[in-house]
This record gives C-alpha cells, structure tokens and sequence, in this order.
C-alpha cells in the first residue's frame, strides 16, 4: 500500500512551534488492518537520532540538483527521476510511474470546526492535520499544509512516497534558480525555491516516513540552515549543511537537561568513586589505593551478584571461547620458541593468572589471556635468544622480575594518566601492524604446508597414510618423523581446512547483522563462531582420516610441551653479567605491549558507564606481578584481552527486572561480579585433561582462525577506511565526520602519514631490531603531536578522536569493536 505526503512549509518560520497530526490514517499490513492515530512534533520537538542519521544517509545516496532553470512541477519531476537513472537508482521505465505518483497528489484545506474540537490548545502554535483523502486500494493521498505569515516570501516544499520497485529509501534536493509558484500543491501563495523528495519502499514502515517528513519541514524553516544552502555548489556542502543543522538542534535538545545530568553524575561519582581515575592524585601510589579503596566495599556483592543462572551459563558459554583463543596462540607459540612453550603452557598461564586477577582486581569484568603484541615479543626474544646462545627461559625470569619493578614504580607516580596520550592514530597503527602479522603468519603457514607436502603430480599411495605405509629404513637408522613424509593430499586438504575455517567464522559474523531467527540468536552464533568453526572442520578432518595432517602438540597430563628439555621451575642457567641488566631495557618494552593492550581494554569497559568503577592503576600491577611468576614458571606472559573483554561483558548484561513504562525501552545491566571471571579461569586450566581430544586438532585449521582475527579487527578502523577513499571519487567518500570537516586534501595527507608510519613498523618487525617495536611504536605519540599542529582542534577530533558509541540496533561484533586481534 502505497502512502505519499507532500508539504509545504514556509521559510523563516520564527521559531513557531508546529503539531502535525495524523488522524485515522488507516494501515494494513500482513497481520491484518489496523488505525493508527499518532502526533509529530514538527518544531520544539525532540528529534530522533537515528532519524537523523537516515535522513543524512539518504541524501548521500540521492540526487542533488542546484538552481535548475525548470518551472513546471512535471519537468522538475522527470529532471529527479533522470538524475536517480544517472545514478542507478531507478530504471528507465520507472521514471514515468514516479512522476505521476507524485503529480496525482491533491490538495485538501482543513476544517476549522473540526480543528476548535480537537483538545489542542493552538495558543502560539500552527496545527497541521494529515487526513485521509481520497484513495484507491495501493493509494493514499495525504496532504500535509500549515498556515503562513503574509510577511514570508518564499515557501519550501516536502514530498514523501513509497513505491514498491525500490530496495532502500532515497532522498533528492533540488534548489530551483528562480522561486516558481505551485499553486496544485501547497496552500501559499508564495513561491516555492526549495524541494526535498523522499521516495521508499513499501516494505517501510510509513509512520517512519511521517516522521522524516515533518523532520524535513522543520529543516526548511530554519534560518542558519537556508542561509548555509542557498549558496552551496555541491552536495558535500549541502551534506555538511544538514549536518550542522542536527548537531545544532541536538546540543539545544540536550542543554535543559545538561543541569539535571551534571548533577546525577556527580551523586554518582561521590557514591562509587573516590576520584577521577585519569587524574593525578599527587601522592605515592594514591590511584593505586583510590583503585582498591572504591572496590573493596563491593566485594560482597561482586560475589553475590554471580551467583545466579545467567551468569553461571554465561561463564561456560565464554570458556568455549576463551578455551579456542589460548588453544590458538598456544599453538603458534610452540612453532615459534621450538617447544618450549606450547598449548599446555598457555593453558595454564590464562588459569592461573585470570584465577588470581579476578580475585584481586578492580575491573573483574576485564578477561586476561595472551595477545598478539606479547606472542611477537617472544618470537623476537627467542631469536635473539638464539643468535647470541643465550638461554631463552632464564632471560624471561630477568625480565619478568624487572617487570615487577617497573610496574610498582610506575604506579607509585600515577603514570596511567598518560593513558591519554594513546589516542586513534597510535591504536589503530598497532591494531593495523598486528592484524596484518596475523594475516600473513597464515598465509605463510600455508606456503610451508605447501613446501613440506607438494603436490606430486603422480603418486601410487593416493589411498594410503602415513600411518600405514610400512617405509624400509636402511642401516637399521631411526624411524622416519610423519611430519619428513611427503603426503600429496596433504597441501590441499590442509588449505580447504584453512579457508574453510575462515570463511565459515566470517560468514556467521555476517550472520549476526542479518534479519534472520531472533536476535540473540544471531548474536549467539556470530560471536562464537571460532568455536564453531573449529569444532565444524575437526569433525570434517576427522571423515577423511588417510588425509595426514599436522596435529597440535599437547602432552598427557600436567607436563610442559617439551619435558624432554625443560620442567616446570625454570633455574637460573649461566647468563653473561650484562644480560641481568639489559633485561630491564627489555621489561620496559614488554610493559609499554601490556599498558596498551590492558589499558586500552580498560577504556572500552569503562565506556560501558559501568557503576562499580575501574581499575586502570592496580589491574595492570596485579598483571606484571603475575607475569613475573609466569616467568619462573615457563609460561607465556598475559595481559587484558581486548575482544574476550568485551564478549564477557555483553554475555553477563541482561535485562532489568523491573518492567519498563509504556513506551520506555527495557533497560540493560551489565552483572558486575566476580564468579564468571573465575569459572572461567578454572575451567581452562582443568582443559588440560583434555589433551586427547585437542591432540586430534589440525594446525591448519587455526591458520584460518588467524587469517580471520585479522581481517575483522580492522574491519572498523577508520585508518583503513580513509586509505580506501584515496582511491575512491569525492562524490562518494560519505558523510562520515573526517570526510565532512576536514578537507580532502588534508585528511588525505593524515592517511599518506599513516601509511608511512605503518610501513617503519613493519620494517622494524621484521628486521633484527624486532625487539624494539614497543619504542618505536611509542615514538608515534610525539609523531601525532607535530602532525596536531596543522590541523584545527575540530579536524584533529574528526581524525583523531575518540571511537564512535556503538549502535545497538546494529552492533558490530567483539573484534570489530575493540579493533584488536586477540
């Protein structure tokens, strides 16, 4: 059923507050047919954000025309539908259906009688009445017209339709050069200069329609907006114009309650924090002790708030998770130190640290596990390690133990507070490095399955394995390592593993945004699709058992990886004298990967506005006091886990209790507790008994869970996203807030700044002085404040500002979110 209103409104309205009301407008949908009767605000009204920025979107993707020579309603009309063929939103033989949809339009005065009767005060107001006029069966005509002041000399006009051809809604401006009277479409008898047409399909929900109509209506009453657009030249100008006029609007909206929020934030404050976390306190450890002094008193109920179903089936929900990210890492780890630390070390490290931190930390919310920065520490230490014969275990005890010193030290002057030094520029470089480490670690992973098992292009063992081939062994030598066995299907199986893993992990994180099943349904499968992909691809490989592939390495029991060359206490080998001393450099490098890392996690959840407060000074103390016992021990150091941080919190919000009002959305809590955290952590570490069944996992299979951490973690980094408008026309860089205040040039240079930056990363991570990143990764910080001053505080904040808040009607997922792998 096809609905159209069309409006006119006078310019310079003076601020007038306008009712459109719509009365026995008459809807019928799948589910039967219904009346509806609701009131738009037109003016003094609160303007809906989401409407807002739907209307924004439409006219980016719509038509603009400016100060067009046509006078006829019809010309103009045929004019839009070329323009939406031009630019492949319409099809040639729809453009005549559009023009008379629209020209079909009548018009229809109002009752005043009717208008006295209907409860509405009209002191210092104009009301507008929609009625329903005359139709047939797939047409309603609507007229929307408010009174005029004789003194207005120009009027504005708003046509909205849905046709049932199109796919997604469509806006088009037109500003005609000179103002021509349209006597067949508004009441006025002023001329029209200005038309905005919104056209939709009919799958739409019209009310939502309604209200973008009086929204535009409103648009063309106000002043500063005509006085921004009469003299716009293109439809970035106009873009910007719109925009201006929704950030004004809605700052005004926001002022009489600014008062009233100031307010309740501060009660706020003086009940759950002793002081601003980020501020120095100016005395010793004085954020470490605010820290603890605001969390012990809830303690209590940190433990009595877990203990209740939702939470519990949250937390073994979460461990599948967590248990097939430290699998992960645990593997690659064990490729890239020879053995010496594997899965079953990474296993016991994320128990015992994640037991101890949800114990004693200020934010047990914050999940810790091994993160890409800290597996690339290793793998650069161990090959220094290797290159000057020294032992790899006994330098990690050094540097755990400095680790300890630093952060202690650090603390006691409140560096956390440098925490804001750390802005998009230098994040979303590391994020970017790290995803494309990720991204090229599986690529080459494959390439070595390929050079270890190439295709043969005959064999006459298509149908056998290695295991059970008998190989005759010369001289009686040793017996032949499965993995020196040249196997042809090898290469290919393990690539369709790989890809396979990946595509279907991508696919159902696609899934989650999708209109299909309920919603937590989606946001169930979606967030743990890693799980699923791997348990989906173990099942497929385990079909095809005389395929050989690589397995992970995991010992029976409770014993390292390779307990033929190290035990669980790690001595103190012979190391040179200078090498205690270096190793303190060497913390300092390992801190700066931990202060990011933890720190940048403490953010997103201290974003969430949870009201238990934070732990920004003593969370990532507890972390490098561990990491020293981790060192002693042999096991992979931990810090905050960005994207299981996020997961936990959104898997413990539920919903309130107490029923919302009548119109009010149910209110969401986040479970501030201690229980999930704990469960969890021990769950993982009792996952080491399950050596037989992560014995049967293919490593190719994670080279896909690699490849895919990477490529959504920088699926949301807006770096990334301006390299592609370098390639892209101006006309379609969007409307985003770094393409509509800052100008192209500029922004384009900001990106060329980038990409070099990101290159010396990149050189430096691969070269011998590998072990430097973390500083030359800090050397970024001073880099963006010489870069800050060429540009104005406003371009600055549109480049370099904070993340945008999160939409809920169209969440992005975990990985996405905290644009961090791992």
């Amino acid at each position: 059923m096809d609905r159209k209103i069309n409006g006119g409104c006078p310019l310079h309205h003076h601020s007038k507050p306008a009712v459109v009301r719509l009365k026995q407008w008459e809807v019928k949908e799948e589910s039967g047919q219904c009346d509806e009767f609701c009131r738009l605000i037109c003016n003094d009204s609160s303007m809906d954000e989401s409407l807002l920025a739907s209307v924004t979107n439409y006219l980016n993707n719509g038509v603009v025309l400016l100060d067009i020579e046509e006078t006829e309603l019809e010309t103009i009309m045929a004019r839009v539908g070329d323009q939406m063929v031009s630019n492949g939103i319409l099809q040639t033989f729809n453009i005549k259906h559009v023009t008379n949809k629209f020209l079909l339009m009548h018009h229809s005065t109002l009752d005043s009688e009717e208008r006295k009767s209907d409860g509405i005060s009209l002191k210092n107001s104009e009301t507008v009445d929609i009625e329903k006029l005359i139709g047939s069966e797939d047409t309603n005509t609507l007229d929307l017209q408010s009174e005029s002041d004789e003194s207005l000399g120009e009027t504005g006009l708003v046509m909205i339709g849905n046709v049932g051809f199109l796919e997604k809604p469509t806006m088009s401006f037109v500003r005609l050069k000179c103002p021509t009277y349209f006597p067949e479409m508004t009441n006025y008898e002023f001329p029209v200069r200005y038309l905005l047409v919104l056209l939709g399909p009919t799958a739409q929900k019209s009310c939502k329609y309604l209200e973008i109509g009086s929204m535009l209506c409103e648009v063309l009453r106000d002043e500063e907006f005509l006085t921004e657009v009469c003299n716009v030249r293109e439809k970035k100008c106009l873009l910007r114009a719109f925009q201006h006029f929704f950030e004004n609007r809605l700052s005004h909206e926001k002022k009489p309650h600014r008062e009233e929020s100031q307010r309740n934030e501060k009660t706020l404050n003086r009940k759950y924090s002793t002081s601003n976390p980020l501020l120095r306190t100016n005395r010793l450890w004085g954020g470490l002790i605010n820290d603890v002094t605001r969390r012990l008193p809830k303690y209590k109920s940190d433990i009595l708030d877990g203990l209740n179903l939702p939470v519990i089936a949250a937390s073994i929900f979460l461990y599948f998770g967590v248990l097939s990210t430290a699998i992960t890492f645990g593997s690659l780890m064990s490729s890239k130190t020879n053995n010496l630390m594997g899965i079953s070390e990474t296993l016991l490290s994320t128990s015992m640290v994640g037991v101890v931190f949800h114990l004693l930390s200020s934010q047990p919310l914050m999940i810790t596990g091994g993160t890409g920065p800290l597996l690339l520490f290793d793998e650069a230490l161990y090959q220094l390690c290797h290159f000057y014969e020294l032992d790899f275990l006994t330098i990690r005890i050094y540097i755990g133990i400095w680790l300890g010193i630093v952060a202690v030290a650090i603390a006691a002057f409140d560096g956390c507070v440098y925490l804001r030094l750390l802005t998009r520029f230098t994040q979303e470089l590391f994020a970017s490095l790290i995803s494309l480490i990720f991204m090229m670690e599986a690529i080459f992973k494959v390439i070595e399955v390929f050079k270890t098992h190439p295709i043969s292009e005959r064999t006459n063992d298509t149908m056998s394995s290695a295991s059970d081939v008998n190989y005759i062994v010369p001289n009686n030598s040793d017996t032949i390592n499965d993995q020196d066995l040249h196997e042809p299907n090898t290469a290919l199986f393990c690539t369709i593993l790989s890809v396979g893993t990946f595509v279907l992990a991508y696919c159902l994180r696609v899934f989650r945004n999708s209109h299909f099943l309920g919603r937590g349904i989606r946001r169930a499968l979606g967030d743990f699709g890693v799980p699923i992909s791997i348990a989906t691809f173990v099942y497929l490989s385990s079909l095809v058992p005389q395929i050989y592939t690589e397995k992970l390495i995991v010992p029976e029991g409770l014993s390292p990886t390779n307990p033929n060359v190290r035990s669980w206490i790690i001595p103190f080998n012979a190391v040179p004298v200078w090498a205690p001393f270096v190793a303190a450099i060497a913390a300092l490098l390992v801190y700066v990967l931990i202060f990011m890392e933890t720190q940048i996690s403490e953010l997103i959840l201290d974003s969430r506005n949870l009201k238990k407060g934070s732990g920004f000074h003593v969370d990532i103390v507890i972390i490098c006091l561990m990491n020293l016992v981790c060192g002693f021990l042999g096991l992979p150091w931990q810090s905050g886990a960005t994207i299981r941080s996020v997961t936990h919190v959104s898997a413990v919000t539920t919903v309130e209790d107490r029923p919302a009002e009548k119109g009010e959305a149910p209110k969401l809590v986040v479970k501030e507790q201690r229980v999930s955290g704990l469960i969890i952590s021990l769950a993982v570490g009792l996952s080491v008994i399950m050596a037989p069944i992560l014995r049967i996992i293919p490593a190719s299979i994670l080279y896909g869970v690699f490849f895919y951490m990477g490529i959504v973690s920088i699926s949301g980094v807006q770096f990334l996203h301006r390299v592609r408008l370098l390639l892209t026309p101006t006309k379609y860089h969007g409307t985003e807030a770094y393409v509509q205040r800052v100008p192209t040039w500029k922004m384009h240079v900001f990106t060329f700044i980038q990409i070099i930056a990101l290159c010396v990363l990149w050189i430096v991570k691969s070269s011998r002085l590998s072990l430097a990143l973390p500083f030359v990764l800090l050397l970024m910080i001073p880099l963006k404040q010489k870069i800050s001053s060429y540009y104005s505080a406003s371009e600055m904040t549109a480049l370099d500002g904070n993340l945008p808040e999160v939409d809920v009607k169209d969440e992005p997922d975990f990985y996405e979110q905290s644009h961090l792998p791992g």
